[in-house]
């Protein structure tokens, strides 16, 4: 008997029977997953038997061991002639020369994930697995952990490799190396290499040097994805470039931050939205001012600007100023086809004397609408439901800043649970204005079957307090996710803590509750301890 490790014993193992010894080493094997390997001499028929777990038998395997054990074991005993030493992959091969297998010697010691059958023992032994041989999605699956850097030396190593390597999946968040930004001969000498073609997404900003239509020349030989155009200096590029660089991307962010150097002048804003309106590429168009001031399209002609915009999937406007004509315009234009537009998305616009029904011709076949940091009047408000009751196609919703009390109970819960993500109020200080048979409505309307809203995010919501504790548990529990802010937690009451994580316990359809990821919240003695000790239970 042989161990390969000191701290392996198996008290008795030579005197006990030999069913015994394998019976304690496959449970030191299998229980305590300690590799094992041992022989033991057989006195009746001089044989040794060879016992191990499966990871020594491949190493002995893959080894003379077995050779040099033996030759150690005839050495010893006197009886050296008469001592026969059983080997696997010999006896295997041998028996294999009969068309019947039953002679097939059966190896001594077997664990309990090894089948018991007559094959070949031969066949047995572990195979040789090259990493080539792994299926392409395997290795993809395997690559995406690698940083670029490693990518770039993988694709070296076989032509196999190579191929998934290149993959534009694994290198969708390749960036420009940030040497490229403060050096024109390496910037130049990346566009100029092979790897340029690897760039899918492009921030043009805090370049150390002017570009100029050499670089974007250079540039328009890439897939961009998307581009951001921020904090760049484009006075030495040339409008018809960069008008043909934006509409060659799928989506193309353009961000203002007040500064005159960064700017784009009218000039270069028209030939872009010219170029858009012959044909472009663009699904999502992007408009920013980051700064206090506005991004200012009122001088672009409207036919331009209307036929342009709708060229596009998804437009979001971010401190833009537009004319009230620019407006109707542009919404008029999809009537002379099948509108495009399917995502819009306002942000601190100032809608005040805006009439919605200039949103009609497109309201109806948008999937997604956000009024982010922009007020509706109760006038919008009303006009916006009234409309999205008898034509909806919205899967998601975002009101803030919004007045809804002129807007009926009825009409109000019927449309928002039409919607499958609803989000009421900004998550800051503005105060969603809203009253409790209107909050009651739509929650009893919610915890219907038929109701398609799966997600709901409440911020600064009024009159909470006052709703039914079962009528709230009820509809909050059939969402799938639930987000708040800290303003919730404050006007939440003990009673409708306790009845939602009571339901909760029982049934729900919940998969998230919690604040944006983004949202920290203050705790404080205004909440409900009722909340911290069903969190606490759960």
């Amino acid at each position: 008997f042989m161990q390969v490790r000191p701290s392996l014993k198996i008290m008795g193992a030579m005197h006990a029977g030999i069913d015994d010894l394998v019976a304690k080493a496959q449970a030191m094997v299998e229980r305590k997953q300690v590799p094992f390997l041992g022989f033991h001499l057989d006195p009746e028929s001089g044989e040794v038997l060879f016992m191990a777990d499966s990871e020594s038998k491949k190493k002995v395997r893959e080894s003379r061991a077995l050779v040099e054990i033996e030759a150690i074991l005839k050495s010893t005993f006197k009886e050296s002639k008469k001592l026969t030493f059983y080997n696997q992959k010999f006896e295997a091969a041998r028996s294999c020369i009969r068309d019947i297998h039953t002679c097939h010697a059966q190896p001594p010691f077997k664990f309990a994930w090894e089948k018991d059958d007559n094959c070949c023992l031969v066949e047995k032994t572990f195979p040789q697995v090259s990493y080539d041989q792994l299926p392409q999605e395997i290795l993809q699956d395997i690559f995406q952990y690698l940083g670029f850097s490693d990518l770039k030396n993988i694709r070296c190593v076989s032509r196999h490799w190579k191929t998934v390597a290149d993959d534009p999946s694994l290198w969708k968040d390749f960036d420009l190396p940030e040497k490229c930004r403060k050096q024109e001969d390496t910037f130049l000498q990346f566009l100029q290499g092979s790897f340029s073609s690897k760039l899918q997404n492009l921030e043009l900003d805090d370049f150390k040097f002017q570009l100029n239509d050499i670089h974007f020349e250079l540039l328009l030989n890439l897939e961009l994805a998307t581009l951001v155009i921020d904090k760049v200096d484009l006075s030495n590029v040339s409008s018809d470039s960069l008008a043909k660089l934006v509409n060659k991307c799928k989506d193309c962010t353009i961000i203002e931050n007040g500064s005159k150097s960064f700017k784009l002048d009218s000039i270069k804003l028209a030939a872009i939205f010219v170029e858009m309106k012959s044909g472009t590429n663009l699904k999502a168009l992007t408009l920013v001012n980051s700064s206090s001031g506005h991004f200012d399209l009122s001088m672009i002609p409207t036919t331009i600007l209307a036929k342009a915009l709708n060229m596009v999937e998804f437009l979001a406007l971010e401190r833009v100023q537009l004319s009230t004509h620019q407006l109707k315009e542009i919404f008029d234009y999809s009537k002379h086809g099948v509108p495009k537009l399917k995502n819009l998305f306002f942000d601190k616009l100032d809608f005040g004397s805006v009439e919605m029904e200039i949103l009609h011709p497109v309201l109806g076949s948008l999937r997604n609408l956000l009024f982010d940091e922009t007020s509706l009047t109760e006038t919008q408000a009303l006009d916006l439901f009234e409309f999205l009751d008898n034509s909806c196609s919205l899967k998601s919703l975002k009101l803030s800043q919004t007045d809804v009390t002129k807007v009926s109970a009825s009409l109000l819960a019927r449309v928002i649970n039409k919607i499958e993500m609803v989000t009421l109020a900004h998550f800051e200080k503005e105060v969603f204005a809203i009253d409790t048979h209107q909050l009651e409505e739509i929650f009893k309307t919610m915890a219907k079957p038929e109701s398609a809203t799966k997600n709901l995010r409440l911020g600064h919501v009024e009159n909470l307090d006052n709703v039914n504790s079962e009528v709230l548990a009820k509809a909050l529990n059939h969402l799938e996710s639930f987000e708040f802010d800290d303003y919730f937690l404050v006007r939440i009451t003990e009673s409708q803590t306790t009845e939602l994580f009571n339901m909760m316990s029982v049934e729900t359809n919940l998969k998230m509750l919690g604040t944006p990821s983004q949202h920290r919240i203050p705790v404080d003695n205004n909440m409900p301890i009722g909340l911290f000790q069903y969190i606490h239970s759960v």
